[in-house]
């Protein structure tokens, strides 16, 4: 299986630190040794606690659509993460993040993204009062 195919578990436990919970086919799951990646009925051993791997499919649908990822390589090889408000031009760049695994970077964006959201409800609650 190619780890790059879903997140981290540090990028994985991010998500649900951040109370965003998504429906996933993989998830990271612990016994006894660790940490490990399980996808359902192929592996047997007793899980201790589980969190869900979303994968690149999973995590883009709750994106918003004018995002970019771009292969960096160099001096740093890794991805590059950007979204800009459709309101704004393309050299306006509303938020940037770089990591080794794209679905990782990707996950920061969501995080941020969801942040924003709740910002701007509270912003729009309060006008209300």
């Amino acid at each position: 299986m190619n780890k790059l195919n879903y997140a981290s578990y540090p990028a994985s436990n991010k998500l649900v630190d951040a109370g965003i919970i998504l429906e996933t086919y993989v998830y990271w799951a612990r016994d006894e040794k660790g940490w490990y990646l399980r996808i359902p009925d192929t592996y047997f051993r007793e899980v201790l606690e589980s969190i869900p791997a979303p994968s690149m499919a999973e995590i883009l649908i709750e994106l918003p659509t004018i995002t970019s990822i771009h292969k960096i390589d160099g001096h740093y090889t890794g991805y590059k993460v950007e979204y800009v408000p459709s309101h704004l031009r393309s050299d306006n760049i509303q938020f940037a993040t770089y990591n080794t695994n794209p679905i990782d970077a990707l996950i920061d964006l969501l995080i941020w993204k969801r942040k924003e959201e709740s910002k701007m409800g509270e912003i729009a609650s309060e006008e209300k009062q």
